[in-house]
């Protein structure tokens, strides 16, 4: 076991102390409110030798001044800057915040709400869902969507209003319908991830207050939980669905704990015509008086550009194109690295992106739009997936769209939301997703599908002060510093053009393509290829065409199965699998001939009945489960279910787990030692070379149990 040991005495007004997290950052504790907060107090600070703050360095101790006890002079004040939002309601003001933090760590230590949970820092557990809503750039209304606080910076935050749990609803003013049904249904076991899966299903009642089963069934791909089990959360989600009406539960109940219980027998699933939702954000009316204006977030005429400097990073939020220009100029002229953020999900996948400087593009006006020209959609370097899937679904539900454009592009929608999960996407931009195929052996479905669809990218070079038109291909050899990605064009779909996509994962959703594959093609009338373009990604380091495949299938004809044999074999010389972490070469081979083949067999008039489930996708049906169980009445209350007691205290936040805590000054942390060798007898144990290690208490073997009392004994290190 080791401890931390401090390096210096700080001098704390009484009932106060610090501790360290599990990551090595220094916390405050006052026990006279009982609260934590990153935020010290007023105190001396006393390096154990030196006066110089130098030496501890390893103290995180920004937005202070520090006065130093030996010769009474002060540090320099870092530049002061502001940053507001509201959380549940509540104004919040940061002076100059640490442009490293995210949205959990403040939620959590900073303002000690801890319902808003952390697992796997990644964007892909959903424990961490909050509610943001704030100005779209673009139309002026305020908008609201669901993402992953875990990979939202705090400083993006600026005029935003955020939702947690603890905002919707508790034990003192009241469950939320959302908490309460989760609750009532079983849909909660241990509890962890119950609140990330409350405010996902906020997230869709305030944008779709009336969904369907199928809306319901769809907005979760980001939400896990490893031990209810889906079908009682399911059944909760599915409660508020508009085409769900069964009857409403009895009042029968019992007490317990100042919570009210009903037997699970007696609930039944409310009918949604029982709830409307209301929603628990401010209103969004205008005064047109901004110097006297109570709104949280900010007007979206205001383009302030604003600087956050802290722990050797400096952010700037880019309101305007020209403000983004100015930043990137600025950075590449001194030689700092910086990187531009819209939602900072790529940090979820990959943890070794550097910046010096951090530009938020989030709420640039002029990267944000998405329209349609001439034979072209474009969108913004700064549209989000989520958004440009909403921009093509529109799209699709005009009356006058033809059928052939309505179709292909209902392709691009489904595929399109196999990225990540709806957390992510309501981040991300489309430009993050094409940077990170720029910049790693990333297999981008996004960009399979814009190289398909032979798209260009408009991209600015600052320091040459020129702006150029990429294809994907030219785009993914380009080294992207100094330049900013303005916007992309996709060509609309011509008579006679099909669309085509396919995806192979570990999992249907919210996982890496082990192989993705999209077609485009025009044939006439008597079946003769025009016009083919070929994709797959996941095969080599960046998606490719099948250049040689497509340039052969040229002219020849759909229909004739000699074609296809000939085209597969080109495919399968040209396309060659290189190794990657996941392995599986042989696979992933013979996925791209299993693509091409399922790709020709959707061109072809007619099939047979014993080929037609291989040309297209199986389709999934709404999700459904039944419960059985036996009971005896004369046992009761044995073997009579009822709702867990703290379930709502679990859906509403107000459960505590262990790391809900704050860790104590000189906690220790202990560690299993594991064999280097399986099924061995274990002769001699040495820990005589681990214990001289720095800050090793002790060591624990199974000497250390008391066999009177089958517990350890830990008195040789008590203090």
């Amino acid at each position: 076991m080791a401890s931390n040991n401090s390096i210096a005495t700080l001098n704390l007004p009484s009932g106060w102390e610090y501790a360290f997290n599990s990551e090595g950052r220094i916390y405050y504790i006052d026990h006279n409110t009982k609260t934590t907060t990153y935020s010290p107090p007023p105190f001396l600070f006393s390096p154990p030798s030196s006066p110089s703050l130098s030496s501890v360095s390893s103290l995180e101790v920004s937005n202070l001044k520090i006065e130093e006890k030996s010769n009474g002079t002060s540090s320099p004040s870092l530049k002061a800057n502001v940053l507001s939002f509201t959380l549940n309601g509540k104004k919040q003001s940061v002076e100059n915040p640490d442009p490293n933090m995210n949205l959990n760590e403040y939620i959590r230590t900073r303002a000690g709400l801890t319902g808003t949970k952390k697992t796997c820092g990644e964007g892909g557990c959903g424990v961490c869902t909050v509610v943001v809503q704030k100005v779209d750039p673009t139309s002026g209304k305020l908008a609201s969507h669901s993402i992953n606080s875990c990979l939202k910076p705090l400083c993006s935050l600026e005029g935003t209003q955020i939702l947690t749990t603890e905002g919707l609803g508790s034990q003192k003013k009241g469950f939320h319908p959302i908490q309460e049904r989760i609750a009532d249904f079983n849909g909660s076991q241990c509890g962890h991830c119950t609140p990330g899966w409350v405010m996902n299903m906020y997230d869709l009642l305030e944008n779709n207050p009336n969904p369907t089963p199928k809306n319901v069934e769809d907005h979760f791909d980001g939400n896990l939980c490893r031990c209810t089990g889906y079908r009682p959360i399911l059944d909760a989600f599915q409660s508020f669905a508009k085409t769900i009406t069964p009857s409403s539960p009895s009042t029968s109940s019992c007490t317990a704990f100042g919570l009210e219980l009903k037997d699970i027998e007696e609930w039944k699933a409310p009918s949604n015509s029982n709830y409307t939702h209301k929603s628990l954000f401010s209103p969004s009316s205008c005064t047109n008086d901004c110097n006297n204006c109570s709104h949280a977030h900010s007007c979206g005429e205001k383009a302030n550009e604003l600087v956050f400097e802290s722990n050797g990073k400096k952010w700037i939020k880019a309101n305007t194109l020209k403000q983004a220009i100015d930043a990137v100029r600025q950075a590449t002229t001194s030689g700092q690295s910086y990187r531009l953020i819209v939602g900072n999900t790529s940090t979820g996948i990959y943890k070794d992106q550097k910046g010096d400087v951090l530009i938020d593009l989030s709420d640039n006006k002029e990267l944000a739009v998405s329209r349609m020209e001439p034979g072209l959609m474009t969108f913004g370097g700064a549209v989000t997936i989520s958004n440009m899937i909403q921009f093509l679904q529109t799209y699709c539900d005009l009356p006058t769209v033809p059928a052939y454009q309505k179709d292909n592009f209902l392709s691009v929608i489904k595929h399109l939301k196999y990225i990540a999960n709806v957390q992510v996407r309501n981040g991300a931009s489309w430009v993050g997703n094409m940077v990170l195929a720029n910049n790693y052996p990333f297999p981008s479905d996004l960009c399979t599908v814009l190289m398909a669809m032979d798209s260009r990218l408009n991209i600015l070079d600052i320091p040459s002060n020129t702006q150029k038109s990429f294809d994907v291909e030219s785009f993914l050899k380009l080294n992207l510093y100094g330049k900013i990605i303005k916007g992309l064009g996709i060509p609309m779909f011509q008579t006679g053009e099909r669309f085509i996509s396919y995806k192979q994962a570990l999992r249907h959703e919210n996982s890496h393509a082990l192989v993705n594959a999209a077609f485009r093609i025009r044939i006439d009338d008597s079946g003769v290829i025009q016009y083919i373009r070929i994709v797959y990604g996941g095969v080599l380091d960046k998606a490719a065409r099948a250049i040689q495949a497509e340039n052969w299938l040229k002219g020849k004809n759909i229909t004739t199965f000699s074609n296809f044999q000939s085209a597969l074999k080109i495919i399968q010389s040209e396309l060659k699998p290189v190794p990657t972490v996941n392995g599986m070469e042989s696979y992933r081979s013979s996925l791209v001939l299993s693509f091409f083949y399922k790709f020709w067999l959707s061109m072809q008039p007619s099939l047979p009945p014993s080929l037609q489930s291989a040309a297209g996708t199986l389709q999934r049906p709404i999700s459904k489960g039944s419960k059985t169980y036996k009971d005896d009445p004369k046992e009761y209350p044995v073997s009579k279910a009822i709702p867990k007691v703290d379930a709502k205290l679990q859906a509403s936040g107000e459960a505590k787990y262990t790391d809900d805590f704050p860790t104590p000054k000189s906690t220790l942390y202990a560690s299993l030692v594991l064999s280097t060798i399986a099924n061995a007898d274990l002769g001699t144990i040495d820990a005589s070379e681990a214990l001289k290690s720095e800050g090793v208490v002790t060591f624990f073997s199974a000497k250390d149990i008391d066999q009177t009392k089958k517990s350890m004994r830990t008195s040789r290190f008590d203090r």
